[in-house]
């Protein structure tokens, strides 16, 4: 039996003086309609601000990935207190 491998999707934001974000984070199993669900909201972050370049990334940045961290954290703290 084969293991399904969970991924993660992130869309980032370029504008036009150089700056990333990561605005969007989908993980799931390796489903057929997947790719799809990200590829239309891909088009929908596009049609909603032309002033920046979004694209689909395998990481996201910084911090998105600390926020990611201390949300984390503050969770185990929660569960433990």
């Amino acid at each position: 039996m084969m293991s399904k491998k969970t991924r993660t999707i992130y869309v980032n934001r370029k504008d036009s003086y150089g700056n990333f974000e990561t605005v969007d984070e989908f993980t799931d199993l390796n489903s057929s309609l997947f790719r799809k669900y990200v590829n239309e909201m891909l088009n929908y972050y596009r049609l909603s601000d032309k002033s920046a370049h979004y694209y689909k990334s395998q990481k996201c940045c910084k911090d998105w990935q600390e926020r990611k961290n201390n949300d984390l954290t503050k969770q185990k703290e929660n569960n433990n207190g």
